[in-house]
């Protein structure tokens, strides 16, 4: 089983965190998919935020990334449509 959550933020930083890395605190997150790509030493981590609209995942992998290419979105089947839906990488998701 694989789960994902954010630590308790303190009151006073909760704001500008939702603002600068788009995650909520102590915001648990449905992992939907582990994607491994080896052939570019690359691991994705499918999320989807239940509080959809409230926050957007801002950092590498998030929907405004210059990461993407049309064939990485193709490979991972990203659909821009499912609402509440992201990828972080490994790297991001074990911080």
């Amino acid at each position: 089983m694989i789960t994902a959550c954010t630590p308790k933020i303190p009151k006073e930083e909760r704001e500008q965190f939702k603002e600068t890395v788009g995650l909520g605190s102590s915001h648990a997150y449905t992992v939907l998919r582990v994607i491994d790509i080896p052939e570019l030493e690359l691991k994705l981590v499918k999320l989807r935020n239940p509080n959809i609209g409230k926050f957007k995942w801002k950092g590498d992998w998030s929907e405004s990334s210059a990461l993407w290419t049309d064939e990485l979105k193709s490979l991972v089947g990203y659909n821009v449509q499912e609402k509440g839906v992201f990828f972080m990488s490994d790297t991001d998701f074990y911080q």
